[in-house]
C-alpha cells in the first residue's frame, strides 16, 4: 500500500476552477470497470476480487453487493464504495423499471450471495484489532510520563 493513500491533493469543488486528473483506456465491448474506495481495496485483495466479480456471472448488482460484503466480512473499516459497469456495443440495454416496482422485486445485501462465496476472502492489510498493541504501547508510555511527573513532584 502507498503511504499516502488516504492523503486527499485536490478536491472537487473547492475552487472556482478545477484540475481534474484524468486517464484514456482503450476498453472494448465486454470489457468490466470497477471503480472502488479503498474501503474495498484495502479490505479485498485484487485476485479476491477478481475471482468474486467472476463469480457473479456478468450480473453487476450481485457483484456489487458481493464485493461490499467481502470487504465488510473482511472488517470493514472504511466506507466501502463499488460502481461497475460494462461496456457495450451499439444501443444500450434497456432501462430498469420505475423504482417503485423494483421495490417488491428488490434482494437485500444479506440476500445477494451465500456467505460461502465470501469465506475464501482475506483481509488486505492489517488484521483485526491491529491497532490495540499501539494504542496499549503509547498507553504505558503516557502512564510511565504521568509517573515520572508525579514522581519528580514529590521530590
Amino acid at each position: 500500500m502507498h503511504p499516502h493513500r488516504s492523503v486527499i491533493t485536490r478536491a472537487l469543488g473547492t475552487e472556482a476552477d478545477v484540475e481534474v486528473d484524468t486517464r484514456t483506456l482503450d476498453l472494448a465491448a465486454g470489457d468490466v470497470v470497477l471503480l472502488c474506495s479503498d474501503g474495498l481495496s484495502a479490505m479485498v485483495r485484487d485476485d479476491e476480487i477478481a475471482r468474486l466479480l467472476e463469480g457473479a456471472g456478468g450480473d453487476p448488482y450481485l457483484a456489487a453487493e458481493t464485493l461490499v460484503r467481502a470487504a465488510n466480512a473482511a472488517g470493514g473499516d472504511d466506507n466501502v464504495t463499488v460502481v461497475l459497469f460494462e461496456v457495450v456495443e451499439g444501443s444500450p440495454r434497456p432501462q430498469p423499471p420505475p423504482p417503485d416496482e423494483l421495490a417488491a422485486e428488490r434482494v437485500g445485501p444479506d440476500d445477494v450471495t451465500s456467505e460461502a462465496v465470501l469465506d475464501d476472502v482475506r483481509r488486505h492489510g492489517a488484521g483485526k484489532g491491529s491497532r490495540w498493541p499501539a494504542l496499549l504501547f503509547v498507553l504505558a508510555i503516557l502512564a510511565a510520563a504521568a509517573i515520572v511527573l508525579w514522581w519528580s513532584f514529590l521530590r
